[in-house]
């Protein structure tokens, strides 16, 4: 339900903090499918290769992607702030660490199916499990400013200080309110995950 009203934009933002010594490896911090098992938004962050991957969009199972090669500070053994944009309409799809651009691509215009299954630190069927923390995982219906995601790093999502900042948040994870196994969504819409 979170992505019912996702269309032409999105961001994903989130702290993470990879395992100091199995990092990097072939893992996923997201993935999103659509009712086909055809991936819509991906990040491997990273692959073991060292590179950071963002894939978002779907036309007939092939999706629109940006990399870019990491250095190992950027994914491990320190927390770093990263954020995935993608704008349909423009074709422009960006990546940024710790409130700075860091990869920029052009002429990606595969457009959004609905999303049936999303998983956080590993793939749709719960492979490639992602070996580290992470904290704050928010994805937005829209794509943040530049300004904007340098806000959301420092952003206490509880306390809902800056509304401007939550127009289109779908969902935020703070990582602190989980219970049953359940893990709170503390942006007020409800998109509880398990």
């Amino acid at each position: 339900e979170a992505f019912d009203n996702l269309d032409r934009e999105i961001t994903i933002a989130f702290w993470q903090y990879g395992d100091n010594i199995k990092m990097p490896q072939n893992s996923h911090a997201f993935e999103g499918v659509n009712e086909n098992g055809q991936r819509v938004v991906n990040s491997h962050l990273p692959w073991s290769n060292g590179q950071v991957y963002w894939d978002a969009g779907n036309s007939g199972g092939s999706y629109d992607r940006i990399n870019k090669q990491a250095e190992d500070s950027d994914f491990k053994g320190q927390w770093n702030h990263w954020a995935f944009t993608k704008d349909v309409k423009t074709g422009v799809m960006k990546i940024y660490l710790n409130g700075e651009e860091w990869l920029s691509g052009e002429s990606k215009s595969n457009g959004f199916d609905k999303i049936e299954i999303f998983k956080i630190a590993s793939n749709a069927l719960g492979n490639g499990r992602y070996d580290g923390s992470m904290d704050n995982f928010a994805v937005w219906d829209r794509v943040l400013s530049a300004n904007e995601i340098n806000t959301v790093k420092d952003l206490d999502f509880v306390t809902q200080e800056n509304t401007v900042i939550l127009n289109g948040l779908l969902f935020c994870y703070d990582m602190n309110n989980i219970s049953n196994n359940k893990v709170l969504d503390v942006s007020g819409n409800g998109h509880d995950g398990e």
